[in-house]
């Protein structure tokens, strides 16, 4: 019997799970949350952001029982509406739309950076957030979702199924050309997250969509694909010239990421896998494709990043060509070993939902044991407190301290082993799936059997 099959382990994951939450109350403040208890009052940004990933927390913490939760996700769901109303309030009337123009021009990059700017990563953790709160039946998360499903379709849509990675805020409202992986990919969790909670297929076809794009460019790059997407070409943006990044990084909130993100290629593993569960959901067969992709972008994301320089971890970042050679960033995030196993749990599960041997499923098993030994070893300081990184020997830098917002990828690693890779955690956790990982029965009755106006 495996880890994934051990009530023990399970007891284990749990009380992780109970620690995290708990943890995640240390950092509330009356106008929001923090950084902990000695943590700075964050940006309007980063208090958005912190704020959707507590209220996801503390919406899961309201559905499995957890007291307490339930007043911490109505005091994010609160700070979330404050700090969207201050934002709307300072917002000019968009008075015109992109025209053809030279985007590389000083004049337009000038204007991009002259205003706010909004982003799309932003739009899907609300979603997110609100549909878990609307699972839980907190006060004013259906309001939010609803508000927030309205403008994706009102303004982030791109005609080719990818949508805008970041919009400007001024007048012009201008249009970022290109999109990230990571905003794709959060793009997706949350449109499969709207899809259980609305009822709604379309948001199910949309995320298909967008991951069988993503799939498509990773095959066409050996499984090797750069963070930057082209918008309008659906292709990734060459890394090749000179001075490329300059030519973004008036969109970009971060630095412009160089070439392949390891974690990043074990998302889509994952997302891949929720896709595909969320289609046999529907009763549809999924292309092979998402599967094929899973596969493919887990083992090179294993191959590439994991143990390198002689030490346990996955690198941040390598290059296109020889990896070995290539490690761009070789510090040892949390959250890309999250996702590592979160990748590995989707395909041993997926391949146990589809009648693989024990000797087929062994090797993601192993991977998990071994990625699971390292959070457990090298990341948690004590129950509820995961280091945000090391170096790449493993060692505690001025950057390790742990960080409220991490509170998403490390309740993701200790509850995706517990549940079905389809619905999404709010749901499944709703409809008593916890712990009972297996597939669950088609039902196409509880999904909306109307046509949808345009």
């Amino acid at each position: 019997m495996g880890w994934l099959d051990s009530i023990e382990h399970n007891r284990w994951l749990s009380a992780q799970l109970q620690a995290l939450i708990a943890e995640a109350k240390v950092s509330t403040t009356p106008s929001g949350f923090s950084e902990g208890p000695e943590g700075e009052e964050p940006s309007p940004r980063a208090q958005f952001t912190l704020s959707a990933r507590m209220l996801h927390a503390f919406s899961l913490g309201t559905l499995l029982g957890l007291p307490g939760s339930r007043r911490y996700a109505d005091h994010a769901t609160h700070t979330l509406r404050r700090v969207i109303d201050e934002h709307l309030k300072g917002l000019p009337d968009p008075s015109a739309v992109d025209e053809e123009e030279n985007t590389d021009s000083e004049s337009y990059k000038a204007e991009v950076r002259g205003g706010d700017i909004d982003y799309q990563l932003d739009n899907a953790l609300l979603i997110s957030a609100s549909a878990a709160a609307a699972v839980a039946n907190r006060p004013g998360a259906h309001e939010l979702l609803l508000e927030a499903l309205h403008e994706q379709e009102r303004r982030w849509l791109v005609p080719n199924s990818l949508v805008y990675g970041a919009i400007a805020s001024g007048s012009t409202q201008h249009k970022a050309p290109i999109v990230s992986l990571g905003t794709l990919a959060s793009t997706t969790e949350a449109y499969l997250a709207a899809a259980e909670a609305t009822a709604d297929p379309v948001w199910i076809d949309r995320a298909e969509a967008i991951t069988l794009a993503v799939a498509r460019m990773g095959n066409e790059a050996s499984w090797r694909l750069g963070e930057y997407i082209d918008i309008e070409t659906s292709s990734p943006v060459a890394q090749g010239e000179q001075g490329w990044a300059k030519k973004w990084e008036h969109w970009s909130s971060t630095p412009v990421l160089e070439g392949v993100q390891i974690g990043t290629l074990l998302r889509w593993a994952r997302l891949s896998i929720q896709v595909r569960a969320a289609l046999r959901s529907l009763g549809r067969k999924p292309d092979d494709a998402l599967l094929e992709a899973a596969t493919e972008f887990f083992e090179r994301a294993r191959v590439d990043g994991w143990r390198q320089l002689g030490h346990a971890g996955f690198v941040t970042s390598v290059g296109f060509d020889d990896h070995e050679k290539q490690i761009l960033d070789n510090r040892h995030y949390m959250w890309v070993v999250c996702e590592g196993v979160c990748a590995a749990v989707s395909l041993a599960r997926a391949l146990r939902d589809d009648g693989a041997s024990e000797g087929e499923v062994e090797h993601y098993e192993h991977c998990y044991r071994s990625w699971l030994d390292f959070i457990n070893d090298e990341l948690i300081v004590r129950p509820g407190q995961w280091l945000h990184v090391l170096s790449f020997d493993n060692q505690v830098t001025e950057e390790s301290a742990p960080r409220s917002g991490d509170i998403a990828w490390a309740i993701q690693t200790v509850l995706i082993g517990r549940i079905p890779m389809w619905p999404p955690f709010a749901s499944a956790i709703s409809r008593g799936l916890l712990d009972h990982p297996e597939e669950a029965p088609t039902d196409r009755r509880s999904w909306v059997p109307f046509r949808r106006r345009h």
